[in-house]
């Protein structure tokens, strides 16, 4: 079975700080750090809302300081823009675009009836980034906040931005994505299969591929997801917000998805499989609009829809349709009624183990006889800044020799954490070796597995850039089975 990418674009994921911040300003590189760590500027208070100063001061002594910039999903949700696809266009412009507009969009969360006055208020303040304001009027409702792994507080934030001008991905572009998405996508069908037992090859509908574009042409994959979120969009109110021409995108890809689900789903019941908390503890908005989305879908071709969690598989009739979505934990006994057929799986629930276990960026392992020694480098305690210069200068010619060149990495810790690095940072090492005691246990540290991935954007190639300098991003393409 061959895979189409959907011919329309996909949404932009970008975090929410620029990487300014992490370009010398003359002085020691670790004292320069550290000032950032004590005192955060205004643009990660703000990327940070509603965590407080203190808040973040504590985080950022930690690996919080880290997920702004090196991960393209904190602060705020991060920005939300839209790009597309025209392979009419041979030659795509990579050129470098800034953010122009941004905007705050309030989501509430729905374990909580909302005062809609209040609520209204909320938003529209937000909406114009008036954060003093929205404080003013948040702070009294996080006394509702939760014990929840996802939406612990009322409300959801995120921050819709528009680009001085459109991305558009032509057909040089296109021809590169689908390529190294192959690649990936073969090496995740391989470990799937491994693991099942029997042929995993085509056993999805669609997924979701987030790729590294730079603006020297070149392209890398960073995940696959089996399928992850994306369609939830269609489901907010947006009425004139920049959000629109995201939400607009979306809503052809979820068009197109669906004539392909169609075509592959022979069943007029299908049994939508999501999370045991998103069902029964009302956790993960966007999980919950996913649902709706999907299933508004499946109606209006006169398909009936049944969601269940996961710890309900056992319930489900044999012989039934089942689209799984966002599951991370995949109970036994779904596991072996898909291995026993009694039940169809879209995806199969090992694509979806394996898609996690497997990236598509540069990777290098440490070597185990060389573990002890490169542990005990970035875990000194420098006397002084200088001192610590001096340890990043052997810890990057360290990496050097293993052909290891970008400054912003992750360090994978045993498959069980993935920790973001800046290579010249050496509090961020430090932050590497408190993940390898947390997770090694009682075993040796020869029996530790530190993967280092390489980010391939930096400050010089990234396509976004801002107010505080260029953007870590990705662009979210989905594809479909043919």
């Amino acid at each position: 079975m061959d895979i189409r990418m959907v011919q329309v674009g996909g949404r932009i994921k970008s975090a929410s700080v620029g990487l300014d911040m992490f370009v010398s300003g003359g002085e020691n590189f670790q004292i320069q750090m550290k000032k950032t760590r004590d005192n955060p500027p205004m643009s990660i208070l703000n990327a940070f809302f509603p965590s407080d100063g203190n808040r973040l001061k504590q985080m950022m002594q930690g690996i919080g300081f880290y997920r702004p910039t090196l991960k393209t999903d904190q602060g705020m949700g991060g920005n939300f823009l839209p790009f597309y696809v025209d392979q009419s266009l041979g030659t795509t412009d990579l050129s470098q675009r800034q953010i122009v507009q941004e905007e705050g969009l309030i989501i509430p969360e729905l374990y909580l009836d909302h005062d809609p006055k209040t609520l209204q208020e909320l938003q529209e303040t937000f909406r114009r980034l008036d954060l003093r304001s929205t404080d003013r009027i948040l702070t009294p409702l996080l006394t509702q906040s939760r014990e929840a792994e996802k939406g612990r507080t009322p409300f959801f934030f995120i921050r819709p931005a528009s680009l001085s001008s459109p991305i558009v991905f032509g057909n040089d572009i296109v021809q590169e994505v689908n390529k190294t998405v192959e690649q990936l996508l073969k090496k995740v069908e391989d470990r799937a299969t491994k693991k099942a037992g029997f042929s995993q090859k085509g056993n999805f509908v669609y997924f979701l591929a987030d790729v590294f574009v730079t603006s020297e042409g070149e392209v890398i994959v960073e995940k696959l997801h089996f399928p992850d979120l994306g369609f939830f969009m269609g489901e907010l109110e947006l009425k004139d917000s920049i959000a629109h021409e995201t939400q607009k995108v979306v809503d052809q890809i979820l068009d197109q998805v669906f004539g392909r689900i169609l075509d592959m789903v022979d069943s007029r019941v299908v049994y939508i499989i999501t999370r045991d908390e998103v069902l029964h503890e009302n956790e993960d908005v966007l999980e919950i609009l996913e649902i709706r989305s999907i299933s508004r879908k499946f109606h209006e071709a006169g398909i009936q829809v049944e969601v269940r969690s996961i710890c309900q598989a056992g319930e489900i009739p044999s012989g039934a349709t089942c689209l799984l979505l966002n599951i991370t934990k995949h109970s036994p006994t779904l596991l072996q009624r898909y291995e026993q057929g009694e039940l169809v799986c879209y995806p199969s629930p090992y694509l979806q183990i394996a898609s996690r276990e497997l990236v598509g960026l540069r990777e290098s392992v440490i070597p185990s006889q060389f573990m002890e020694k490169f542990l005990g480098l970035i875990d000194c305690n420098p006397k002084n800044h200088e001192a610590a210069e001096t340890v990043i200068l052997k810890t990057d010619d360290m990496l050097s020799r293993h052909g290891i060149n970008s400054d912003l990495l992750h360090v994978d810790v045993n498959g069980h954490e993935v920790v973001p690095v800046h290579r010249g940072i050496h509090h961020s090492w430090k932050q590497v070796v408190k993940r390898v005691y947390r997770h090694k246990g009682d075993k040796p540290l020869e029996d530790v597995t530190l993967k280092i991935r390489e980010l391939p954007l930096s400050h010089q190639n990234s396509m976004v850039t801002s107010t505080t300098g260029p953007r870590i991003h990705v662009f979210r393409f989905t594809f479909t089975a043919e």
